[in-house]
C-alpha cells in the first residue's frame, strides 16, 4: 500500500518522518510503501519533525485487510475409461483444497448413477459414452468439473 505524506512544514523544513503502520511495521521514508500480510483493521500514525519541533497525526481504523477466501478446484481421474459392459470404473478425486477443507463430493456418472463418496466405484451396465462429473464443496464455495466422453462402454 502506498502512503502519501501531506504534512505542511512550519518555519523550518521537515527533516524526518516516522510512520507506524499499526502492525509492527515502521518507516522513515517520506512516502513509503507497506505490505499488510495479516487480515485486520489497522491504525496508522505519522510523526514529522523539523529537528526541533514535532507533530503527529493518527488515523484510527484507516486500513482494513480482509482474508482472500478461495474455493476448491475440482478434479478427478477414472480407471479404466473404456471396456465392455458391465464395466466397473474406479474414480479418484484429485480436487485441490482452497482456503477451507473440502467437505463434500457429489458425483454424476452420466448414466443416472450418483455417489457422494470421495473415491467411488461405479458399474456401467450399458453400452455408450457417458460424461462423468464431480462437484466439490467446502463451507463457503463449490466448484464443478465435467469431462465429456470420459467413459466409453461397448457391448460384448
Amino acid at each position: 500500500m502506498q502512503f502519501s505524506n501531506q504534512s505542511l512544514q512550519g518555519t523550518h523544513p521537515i527533516a524526518s518522518w516516522q510512520w507506524d503502520f499499526g502492525d509492527g511495521g515502521t518507516s522513515n521514508e517520506e512516502n513509503p510503501t507497506h505490505v499488510y500480510t495479516n487480515p485486520g483493521t489497522y491504525t496508522v500514525k505519522l510523526t514529522v519533525s523539523d529537528g526541533t519541533l514535532s507533530d503527529s497525526i493518527e488515523k484510527s481504523n484507516l486500513i482494513t485487510v480482509t482474508e482472500v477466501v478461495t474455493g476448491p478446484t475440482a478434479g478427478f481421474s477414472a480407471n479404466p475409461t473404456s471396456g465392455t459392459a458391465p464395466l466397473q470404473v474406479s474414480f479418484s478425486d484429485a480436487s485441490v483444497q482452497g482456503t477451507n477443507p473440502i467437505s463434500s463430493w457429489q458425483w454424476d456418472f452420466g448414466d443416472g448413477g450418483t455417489s457422494s463418496e470421495k473415491n467411488p466405484q461405479h458399474v456401467y451396465a450399458s453400452a455408450g459414452t457417458d460424461r462423468a462429473q464431480v462437484w466439490t464443496r467446502d463451507s463457503s464455495r463449490s466448484d464443478i468439473i465435467g469431462m465429456s466422453n470420459l467413459i466409453t462402454v461397448t457391448e460384448v
